[in-house]
């Protein structure tokens, strides 16, 4: 009866343990989710204020050229719906696959 009591307790400590290990390692696995989170985050308000400023200088350089604002406003109007579209259409294979293959990747690690 003394090697069984003794048997259990190696048991509950190997639990113990285990529990212990896969919380250690969920909140290792949380953390950088929330850190990669936060760095796509600030990557793409920087990249927002780039691609703004690019969209107004090219919107301005083109109606220099062109000597009408609104045909430069028209113009850029379309090239943006035209990549909206492209995005849209192609929103399956360049969103969502990449992002589900991150996610199932995380969990099989």
């Amino acid at each position: 009866m003394k090697d069984l009591g003794e048997n259990l307790e190696y048991v509950r400590a190997i639990v113990n343990s285990t529990i212990e290990l896969k919380k250690i390692e969920l909140t290792e696995t949380s953390s950088r989710a929330v850190g990669v989170g936060i760095l796509c985050s600030i990557i793409g308000i920087i990249a927002l204020f780039v691609l703004s400023i690019a969209i107004i200088l090219s919107t301005l350089l083109i109606a220099q050229s062109m000597q009408s604002l609104n045909y430069a406003l028209l113009i850029m109007g379309g090239i943006l719906l035209l990549f909206i579209l492209i995005i849209y259409l192609l929103r399956k294979p360049l969103i969502f696959k990449p992002i589900t293959n991150i996610f199932y990747s995380s969990l099989l690690k």
